[in-house]
Formats: C-alpha cells, sequence, structure tokens
C-alpha cells in the first residue's frame, strides 16, 4: 500500500485498523515508510504487522554524461538549462525548459538528495547529476564567459557498484523505534511475500515477514556497509532490517511468528484495547512481563 500520514494514535490510523485486519486473515501487508526523508522521525506505517518498506538504489544505472568545455556544442544548438531540485516535481521541471525554449536540462540534486541519481522520463533531452557536481556546474557557468554543455545518449548499465545506497527522500525512523525498513518499494516486498508464501503456504504472515527481515543485508554489493545518498554510512535508522535478498528470503533457517491476539495484547499495553469488539482485554498485567520488543517485525 502506498499510502499513509503520520504518527497518530491506532484509533486514527486507518491505515493501522484495516491491515489488522487484514493481518487476523493471514495476509502479508507491506506499507511504504513515507518520503519526507531524510529528517529523523518521519517515518509512517510503524505498526507492529506492517511491513515498512523503504527505498534503496539496485544495480542497474543509466549514465548519460555532461561534457562541459568552450568547445562542445549540443546537437540541438540550443540553451541547456541548470535546474535544481527542490518545489515542483523533476518531470515539471523539465516541461517548463521546454515550454520557455529551452533544448534541454540539467537536473541536479538539492544538497539533501546527495549522489541519489533517479531516472524519469523526460519531455526534452534531459540528465540527473548529483549535488556536488550541479554546484560545479553552475560554477563553470557563472565564471566561464562562453559556457557550453554537450548531452549525451544515456545507456543502460548492469552490476554497477556498490550497490544498494539509501534514496535520499527515504523518511529515518525515530531514535526510539526499530521497526524494519526494506531497500526496495513496497510493491516488490509484497511480489518476495507472494513467492514465499508459494513455497511455505502455511507459514503465518508473521513467519513470512521474519523470513524476509532475517535475510536482509547491511552490506553493499562489495561488501562494505550500505551507503546513505549523501555517502555516509547507513545505520539502522536508515536501513532497518538491511535490504532484501529475495533468494534467500525463502530458506531462513528460523522464523519468528506472532498472531493476531500478540497484537491485540501490545495494543492494550498502549491503551487501545478496543482495536476489536470481540476481544476481552486481561484484567492484570500478566502478559506484558517479558521484554516489550518481542515481535517479530522488531528484530
Amino acid at each position: 500500500m502506498s499510502i499513509g500520514g503520520g504518527d497518530v494514535l491506532f484509533s486514527q490510523d486507518v491505515v493501522a485498523i484495516a491491515t489488522l485486519h487484514a493481518t487476523k486473515r493471514n495476509i502479508v501487508v507491506a506499507c511504504f515508510a513515507r518520503n519526507d526523508g531524510p529528517t529523523p522521525s518521519m517515518v509512517a506505517n510503524t505498526s507492529l504487522w506492517i511491513l515498512t518498506v523503504g527505498a534503496s538504489s539496485t544495480n542497474r544505472d543509466a549514465p548519460a554524461p555532461v561534457e562541459l568545455g568552450n568547445n562542445m556544442k549540443i546537437k540541438d544548438q540550443g540553451k541547456v538549462v541548470l535546474c535544481f531540485r527542490g518545489e515542483g516535481t523533476r518531470v515539471k521541471k523539465g516541461a517548463e525548459v521546454k515550454r520557455a525554449g529551452g533544448a534541454g536540462m540539467i537536473l541536479a540534486n538539492a544538497a539533501t538528495s546527495g549522489s541519489e541519481i533517479i531516472i524519469d522520463a523526460h519531455v526534452l533531452p534531459a540528465t540527473a547529476v548529483s549535488a556536488d557536481d550541479g554546484t560545479m556546474i553552475l560554477n563553470y557557468i557563472q565564471s566561464a564567459k562562453n559556457p557550453t554543455v554537450k548531452l549525451s545518449p544515456g545507456k543502460t548499465v548492469i552490476g554497477d557498484k556498490p550497490a544498494p545506497y539509501m534514496a535520499g527522500t527515504k523518511s529515518c525512523l525515530p531514535k526510539y523505534y526499530q521497526a524494519g525498513h526494506y531497500g526496495t518499494r513496497n510493491f516488490n516486498i509484497a511480489g518476495i511475500a507472494a513467492l514465499v508464501k508459494a513455497i511455505h503456504p502455511t507459514w503465518t504472515s508473521a513467519a513470512i515477514r521474519s523470513a524476509i527481515m532475517t535475510t536482509a543485508t547491511t552490506k553493499n554489493s562489495i561488501g562494505k556497509p550500505i551507503l546513505t545518498a549523501s555517502v555516509e554510512e547507513a545505520n539502522p535508522f536508515n536501513y532497518g532490517a538491511g535490504h532484501v535478498r529475495p533468494s534467500k528470503a525463502y530458506d531462513p533457517g528460523l522464523v519468528f511468528d506472532a498472531t493476531y491476539t500478540d497484537y491485540l495484547l501490545r495494543l492494550c499495553d498502549n491503551g487501545d484495547g478496543q482495536a476489536d469488539p470481540n476481544f476481552k482485554m486481561p484484567r492484570d498485567s500478566s502478559h506484558n512481563k517479558g521484554p516489550k520488543l518481542f515481535f517479530p517485525i522488531n528484530l
């Protein structure tokens, strides 16, 4: 599900309520973590029964070099506009450049997006560059008497390294919460969950979530820690359980289970004892004498 709001009480969280009922019917639910990062504590859909999904890169790249120099000219012999990401969508920036008569666009990241490069279907010749490269190009434009540029056609490269790195827009966890983020979008996770379910048809939704989480990795393709879009070492507040490995999830070796009743008991601990009118909340607190973080989503 690509919907959800901020951190609200369970009684006001329509996504949490709906997905709890789905979990009761043993349906695995994956929701996005929200695109308000990288500011901490902006993650959404943090209920224990939800697979909360963040975003990161893959090992696919589509480089389209930008060549600067006074002896360089683009094919269209027109003006290429340098834009920085910020207000407005990326594609609409290109549409505005085209409307104004521009022949091409270089879309530079804002500082918060760092080195993250997003591939878009633009309406004119365009390429995306990192924040540092955007600043370098801007300095060149301001210093050169007759700045010129050549945009080369893009091509697909498979096996780009290192990969993955965390997306610059991915919301981060607060310092007191440790739910699971994942390296791909929620629809990919839903597909992986379906594959695991096909192999293990008797597994519960909690067991499937556990398998996906416990087999995730925090290392990139060259065996080093996953980085953020700002090329800093990421941590569990960025990637949660880690980057999903579908080929590992179907055989995790050990899974942690949880039931619908377990979730209701946890809601009772939080003062939300009316989640299910048919459930009788225990009169004492004997059920919560153990560790608070005992659900698989937090491991």
